[in-house]
């Protein structure tokens, strides 16, 4: 799990250059988080 997860860090780090692009990243990673509660 938290070797999926680093990626994911990454990712959204940069993609935080972009304000669209960091709500996808957070929806995205609220879903993948909620996905993996359920």
């Amino acid at each position: 799990m938290v070797r999926k997860n680093q990626p994911v860090l990454a990712q959204s780090s940069e993609m935080a250059i972009d304000p669209r692009r960091e709500k996808i990243a957070l929806q995205k990673f609220f879903c993948y988080c909620f996905a993996s509660f359920v």
